[in-house]
């Protein structure tokens, strides 16, 4: 389906200067030449240029590097005379307890949240404004509506309530951001952990599923929803598992509340950190024991906006059978060792001899997410450095939760009520900062759609020091 948004004219909406050299002395030169050069720059489309030109046609060294982001050429201005962060000072922030070596990249995990991270026009103006993720968002929508008539932009563009475009919309915005930054240059090089609903996008990252695959696959998710399970809450609750399932037992006694059969039972779905769980249930029995865990044992309860259905229990188990029939001739792909899978169902690595196939995701349907037990597998394979492929980073949070001591480096994707492409541009640069070599080519092309204001302008660059030696002009 054609994109029914059009872009309008514009200007380069942030700007990302980085630059290198081969020892910190030739580094900070080269900061204040920049500072220098920058000082007689004249409008934006200048501006514009001279990062281009600094992007693209001079040499990245990988031990000594720093960059700048800024909305304007003030903004630019003064990250660079507050001695911005370079790569020598990020390396020292981590620990050296992965196998990078110290002038090499640091290897790169992917996560993806699931649902409860999605919110009106989340992604949207980076929907208006970056043709690859507008690309890969219109395949996907291209796919869903040609196998369901189900078009996200009514949802996330123009906000018109449709069961479960909410979270079909996730997965879509996941998907074109992986594909937006496989564009860009960046893939995982270590693990991807999806979160629930988010391995499907994490699915796809290693392989797994194809587009196609994955277009029908959510589709027959929300096809069973719809028919098979019944409506019902989520509660987010700010205590651990074992708390959590004593509340649920004295709630039931104190309720007679026939907890194995009927319509009257709440499950622990999901166990995101010590100290968070969540739980599912019929909508009206969430409901009062929302009202019966704070008075009694003072804890802080929260429903989680949007979702109408109790996901990771038992209802969706009494549809898994329709499920299984839905999805039996899909084609999986195996898994490969090259890039490790962690799975949120079983709290740990998929060993390649195991398979993300029929049998795997009609549990996954049902099944209880091990959050607390995927970050500490992903750890422990030596991941340091995260990149969240979200609506908004509610995963970093609780991977340095789960993993206090692991000195974990989490950068977002895009953040709530904050720019996309500032964002965006904050993440490159630290992604460029941890020596993750990015096409930067295709970055400028994002930034000012195919980079119809920009020149190269290797005139206006300072001249290059090299071993410390004082720059030149």
């Amino acid at each position: 389906m054609a994109s029914q948004i059009r872009t309008e004219e514009k200007s380069v909406p942030f700007f990302i200067l980085p630059f290198s050299a081969e020892c910190a002395t030739s580094l900070e030169v080269l900061r204040r030449n920049h500072i220098d050069a920058l000082e007689l720059i004249k409008g934006e489309d200048e501006l514009a240029s001279y990062c281009y030109t600094a992007s693209t046609s001079w040499p990245h060294f990988s031990q000594f590097r720093s960059v700048v982001t800024g909305a304007n050429l003030t903004e630019l201005l003064d990250a660079l005379r507050s001695e911005p962060l370079c790569s020598s000072k990020m390396h020292d922030v981590m620990k050296e307890n992965s196998e990078a070596e110290s002038n090499g990249p640091t290897p790169l995990s992917f996560l993806f949240s699931g649902a409860g991270a999605e919110f009106f026009q989340m992604g949207l103006e980076l929907y208006q404004t970056c043709p690859s993720y507008r690309s890969h968002f219109d395949d996907i929508n291209s796919h869903l509506m040609d196998l369901d008539g189900i078009d996200l932009l009514r949802w996330f563009r123009d906000g018109e309530e449709i069961p479960l475009y909410r979270l079909l919309s996730t997965f879509a915005l996941e998907y074109s951001l992986l594909k937006m930054w496989e564009d860009w240059g960046v893939r995982p090089t270590l693990c991807v952990v999806g979160h629930s609903f988010g391995e499907l996008a994490a699915a796809v990252a290693t392989g797994v599923l194809s587009l196609p695959t994955a277009a029908r696959l959510i589709v027959y998710i929300r096809q069973t929803i719809l028919e098979k399970v019944i409506p019902g809450s989520m509660l987010l609750l700010l205590t651990d598992e074992t708390t959590t399932i004593s509340l649920i037992n004295q709630y039931t006694k104190r309720k007679v509340m026939g907890n194995e059969t009927g319509d009257e039972w709440i499950d622990v779905s999901i166990i995101n950190t010590p100290k968070q769980t969540v739980v599912s249930g019929p909508t009206h029995v969430i409901t009062n024991f929302a009202t019966f865990v704070p008075p009694h044992y003072i804890r802080k309860a929260k429903p989680i906006d949007g979702i109408v259905h109790p996901f990771h229990s038992r209802s969706m188990e009494q549809g898994s059978t329709e499920f299984k029939k839905y999805i039996e001739k899909l084609e999986f792909s195996s898994l490969n060792d090259e890039l490790k899978y962690i799975s949120s169902m079983y709290g740990k690595q998929m060993e390649v001899s195991q398979n993300l196939d029929v049998s795997y995701w009609v549990q996954w349907y049902y099944k209880p997410a091990q959050f607390i037990d995927s970050a500490t597998s992903a750890v422990a394979l030596g991941a340091q450095l995260f990149l969240e492929l979200s609506s908004q980073p509610i995963l970093s949070k609780l991977m340095k939760i789960n993993c206090p001591e692991a000195n974990l480096f989490c950068i977002p994707s895009l953040k709530k009520n904050i720019s996309n492409w500032q964002t965006l541009m904050e993440a490159v640069a630290s992604l460029y900062l941890h020596r993750i070599e990015v096409d930067w080519t295709k970055i400028w092309n994002s930034l000012n759609d195919d980079c119809r204001c920009i020149k190269p302008v290797p005139h206006l660059m300072p001249a290059y020091s090299l071993q410390g030696e004082p720059a030149l002009g």
